[in-house]
């Protein structure tokens, strides 16, 4: 029991943080105004009881006590508004912003492995879905805690100089309703635990029904009458959830009002029966009791929630404490060694991988001299695009060693180590920025005179002047209404353009031409093979047209190195490259 409540408080303390850490000030302010509440409350009852008291006295005396407690009262709201809105909109917008970013920060450093790992996933999705929130019902926890307190203090003392027995039939209904808001509590959280995955199938095919890529085929294929039957059968399992739940939950809910009409019953008839006897209540009296013990319950209730709350908070915490505290092995390596020596050479030694249990890669063996162009090829899943991702480090491998320049892989500053390596991969994607900050991510100062010039050197300039768009303009819909959609063959186009940007010590280029028809990627290789000099590349490709003029080519089969030469050599072998290359030439005969 005592590591169950450490656990817990951990978990909330944990999502308090994040509150914090952005708006410590502001939580300080809210906790002034928390003080505010009870005197508030206070002398609404009091206004009540004194203006029945009053109805006899002068006009005068009743004007001067009611503009009294009115004014105090304003005066306490207007404090209150000025922080928790004027102040506290700006202030929360910019906190939760913050905690946002928590996320993306967290997401940049995990491990890619993760990334096909469901139970990941469903903590990554519970996060986003409720750090925002979950962090600031936290805040508002410890706020909620001590207005309601001091509160009920206040309410105590108030009701303890009319009749102390009222305060008992709050007591008494506030156990009950406690005991019925904490199952229902657990019931919501098991019902939403259970729903995740239905949710999260319902959330993809919603963004399939808006994503431009997935449009075409939906409308030219059954598609759709596929996707509205897996939508449906996931909404027969978040039907057969709320089915599990219902009945439980409107039992509990039909008890709540219950126990709430029961209470006001019983304290209403004692009231009456104490003035119809002549024990010293009268009206004034009556109606300040009547809403002290309503305020006073709500208030019980409200502090007797501390447990389920907490609880519920803290389970939600718990997720997303495993979310954050992931362990990311590669990302978070601490190595220093920096390579600044350009270009680079690469050499895999006795290299194998495997994914999930089967091994994808089997003893592979590569060197790559310092500016060599090679070419890795081979027929699909023979993990061209595996030694792709070792090579960038998103993997390490289960046996065997990558060297960058004679030094070990895992050795290297990554993120050194990764900004001298160029990507382009054969699914480019777009984001939603300027075409002038799509153009910066490897080189922030390269200036608009030197994007243009690429983009002339390209041929992306046709597609600029075609669409009737600037380096202003957006690319996708996302922040702009005017946003740009590029087909696959111009995102591809548009990738390459990225890597002249700067100089590299090593250029990846995996299928990055492969939408496009086979004129303008020939004469795009060529003009990467030639402009691109002293630097060492890597290009995959599935045809080998394109392949004819690298250093070296690599023919990778059921994850092994079958063949390796120059075009020349490996036709003259007359092994799988030769058929491969003769296959591919007759559809062009």
């Amino acid at each position: 029991m005592k590591n169950k409540s450490t656990k817990m408080f951990k978990n909330f303390t944990y999502l308090l943080s994040f509150f914090l850490k952005y708006g410590k000030s502001f939580f300080i302010f809210i906790i002034f105004t928390c003080l505010f509440t009870p005197l508030f409350t206070v002398l609404d009852i009091y206004l009540l009881k004194f203006s029945i008291a009053s109805i006899n006295n002068p006009l005068y005396k009743v004007i001067i006590g009611v503009s009294l407690i009115l004014g105090l009262m304003l005066f306490i709201n207007v404090i209150s508004n000025i922080i928790e809105i004027y102040l506290g909109e700006k202030l929360i917008v910019k906190i939760r912003s913050n905690i946002n970013k928590e996320i993306f920060d967290k997401i940049s450093v995990t491990d890619f492995k993760y990334f096909d790992d469901n139970l990941f996933y469903d903590n990554y999705s519970w996060t986003v879905n409720q750090l925002v929130n979950q962090s600031h019902a936290a805040a508002r926890f410890i706020w909620n805690i001590i207005s309601s307190l001091v509160t009920i203090i206040s309410l105590v003392i108030l009701m303890i100089s009319m009749d102390w027995i009222v305060i008992l039939f709050s007591i008494m209904s506030v156990i009950i309703a406690t005991i019925l808001s904490s199952k229902i509590t657990k019931l919501h959280y098991n019902k939403n635990n259970e729903s995740i995955l239905y949710n999260r199938g319902h959330g993809y095919i919603n963004r399939l029904y808006y994503l431009k890529d997935y449009a075409s085929v939906i409308k030219t294929t059954e598609a759709s009458a596929i996707l509205n039957k897996k939508f449906d059968e996931n909404t027969d399992e978040l039907v057969k959830v709320a089915n599990k739940y219902r009945v439980k939950l409107t039992i509990l809910g039909i008890l709540e009002f219950l126990n709430t009409y029961i209470f006001m019953g019983c304290t209403i008839i004692y009231l009456c029966y104490r003035i119809q006897k002549n024990q010293g209540i009268g009206i004034d009296d009556f109606a300040a009791l009547i809403v002290s013990a309503t305020t006073l319950k709500n208030q019980l209730t409200n502090f007797l929630k501390i447990i389920p709350n907490f609880q519920n908070i803290s389970l939600y915490g718990e997720r997303i404490y495993n979310f954050f505290n992931t362990i990311s092995e590669i990302e978070n390596s601490n190595n220093t060694k920096q390579i600044n020596e350009l270009p680079f050479s690469v050499e895999i030694k006795n290299l194998k991988f495997k994914y999930k249990d089967a091994y994808v890669l089997k003893n592979i063996n590569i060197s790559i001299k310092n500016g060599q162009k090679v070419a890795i090829v081979g027929e699909n899943g023979a993990g061209k695009t595996t030694i792709t991702n070792l090579l960038l480090r998103l993997y390490d491998p289960e046996e065997g060693t990558i060297s960058i320049n004679d030094f070990p892989l895992k050795s290297l500053d990554l993120n050194k180590y990764r900004n001298n390596i160029g990507v382009a991969f054969q699914k480019s994607v777009s984001f939603s920025l300027t075409v002038r900050e799509n153009m910066k991510f490897y080189n922030d100062k390269i200036t608009d005179e030197e994007i243009n010039e690429i983009f002339e050197l390209v041929g992306f300039d046709k597609v600029m002047k075609k669409g009737e768009f600037t380096l202003d303009s957006y690319l996708t819909k996302e922040f702009n209404k005017d946003g740009l959609e590029l087909s696959g063959g111009e995102l591809q186009l548009f990738s390459i353009c990225r890597l002249f940007t700067k100089k590299f010590g090593l250029l990846i280029l995996d299928e990055p031409s492969a939408s496009l028809d086979p004129i303008v990627e020939y004469n795009l290789n060529n003009l990467i093979l030639n402009e691109i000099k002293n630097t060492t590349m890597i290009l995959i490709s599935h045809r080998l047209s394109n392949v004819r003029k690298c250093d070296k080519i690599f023919f990778i089969s059921d994850g092994e190195v079958l063949e390796c030469g120059t075009h020349d050599e490996l036709m003259n072998k007359n092994g799988k490259y030769c058929e491969m290359f003769n296959k591919q030439a007759e559809n062009y005969r």
